[in-house]
Parts: C-alpha cells; structure tokens; sequence
C-alpha cells in the first residue's frame, strides 16, 4: 500500500480562522432571566432579598462517545435567610428547571465587591482588592449562615483588611489593623472586568499552505468549567484531522506563600 507524504512549504505563513460558537452571553442572560420568572424559582425567593450573583453554561460529557448537553446554572444567594439557591436548566426550555438550595458560599461577583466596598466606606487614595479567602462563612445552628467578605485595602503608606457582612450590611475592621509602608502594592483593577460566567467560546482553525494543520475550541478563562475556574480551556483538539485532545485546561490554584511583608500575601490566585 502506498504511503502519502504531505510537505508544507515552511516560508508560508500560517492563517488562523477564528468563529464565534455557541450560546452568546446574552443568549444566556435572556435564558435565565426566563428561568427566574418561572412559578417554582418565584416561590422558593418570595419574600427575600436575594441577588443573582452569576449565570454560567456548564456542558456536560454524555457517555463513552464524549458526547455533550449545554445546560446551565444561576446562582442566587438569600441574603433573609442565609442560603444558596442553584437554578439549573437547558437553555430556552422551561419544561426541564430544577432548584436546588444549598448552605454554601459562592465566590463573589464584581458586583458585590462593589456593593462591599461602599459599605466599607472606602477612600478615594485606596485600593480595594478581594483578598484570600475571599469570604467567610458564619453559620449558625438552624441550617442558615451570613456571608461576611473580605476584603484588602491599601493605600500609599497602609493597609487594612476589612469584613463585611452582606446579610446585615456592617463592617469591621481587624483589632489592630497594620500601618506598615508596603513593599508591595494591589494591582489596579481594570476598567471593564470580566467576572465569572461571562461566555466565550471560538472555533479556531489553523492552516498553512491551503492545508488544515490544527482545530479546536477555545473557551476564556470566565467560562472555562473548572470548579473555581481555570485558564484557557480548550476541547477537540485535532491536528490534520485526528483528535489529540478532547479536554485541556490549566488549573487556577490559591497558593500560599511565605508572609515575608506585612500587608502582603500571603495567599494568591496562581
């Protein structure tokens, strides 16, 4: 049997094809919004101050063959009665909702950072960080718990680390707060963040020389399905045409360091 060889010429540059794939952000905003009005997610909140606090796809693997279903998730915290509350569905399908209520804490969305932040009363000289952990958890013995984040503010010569209750709307700063000069300063927020369940996803295609070297799916870090995110992910990889990887993805861990300065660290998302 013959063998066939393909050469490239290697002086020809590349060509990458990017294209937009699968629900957009707000498909998926429309989608849940519908899922919140329904009677059963309306009852389990009547009467509470709640807040959705992220949306997200979450593409399941269906058997051997690594088939997948897109469904996705809403989270909403109760702040009257200390509670999460999970809405899961497929998309634009009222029939199939399920809510699930849970006594745990999900990571906080920019929005609440921000809500944090003027309850703290911050300066205008200071820069507010979401530190690590990034909330606590203070349960009480009939089931429920108070959301209380923290948070890491600096300024030019100081820093403080400040808890606040986001079910009593208080704040409270460390016994002694540290007013050491920093060897170390919080990194500028960006103008325009982009907070978890943002979707994003892309099918690339790299050729060279009219020949078809590299597909796959990229999906950004925001909507990548680690369980607190991850980097880049990327799904069904194939190169010239045979799959090489089917899921990839880095891992995003919280690390903690040595406190060699006070005021800086010790925990980091790496």
């Amino acid at each position: 049997m013959a063998s066939h060889q393909i050469v490239l010429d290697s002086y020809a540059a590349p060509n990458v094809t990017v294209e937009g794939f699968g629900l957009s952000h707000a498909d998926l905003n429309r989608t849940v919004v519908q899922a919140l009005d329904l009677c059963q997610v309306r009852d389990i909140l009547n009467g509470t101050r709640h807040r959705l606090l992220s949306s997200e796809l979450r593409t399941e693997v269906l058997g051997c063959a690594k088939a997948t279903d897109e469904r996705y998730r809403a989270t909403i915290y109760d702040y009257t009665r200390g509670r999460t509350i999970f809405v899961d569905g497929s998309p634009f399908d009222p029939t199939f909702v399920s809510v699930t209520e849970a006594n745990i804490q999900p990571i906080p969305s920019q929005e609440k950072l921000r809500e944090a932040e003027e309850i703290a009363g911050i300066r205008s000289d200071e820069i507010v960080s979401g530190s690590m952990p990034p909330y606590i958890s203070r349960d009480f013995a009939n089931g429920t718990s108070h959301r209380i984040l923290k948070l890491a503010i600096t300024s030019a010569t100081s820093s403080r680390i400040v808890y606040v209750n986001m079910n009593n709307g208080t704040a409270e700063e460390n016994p002694e707060p540290s007013e050491n000069i920093l060897a170390c300063s919080a990194p500028q927020r960006r103008s325009h963040p982009i907070g978890p369940g943002v979707q994003g996803t892309a099918n690339l295609q790299i050729s060279q020389a009219g020949k078809i070297l590299w597909t796959f799916q990229a999906t950004r870090p925001s909507a990548s399905s680690g369980t607190r995110g991850s980097g880049v992910e990327l799904r069904n990889v194939k190169f010239r045409g045979k799959t090489v990887l089917y899921q990839a993805h880095v891992p995003i861990l919280n690390v903690e360091y040595e406190q060699a300065v006070p005021g800086c660290g010790p925990h980091y998302r790496d």
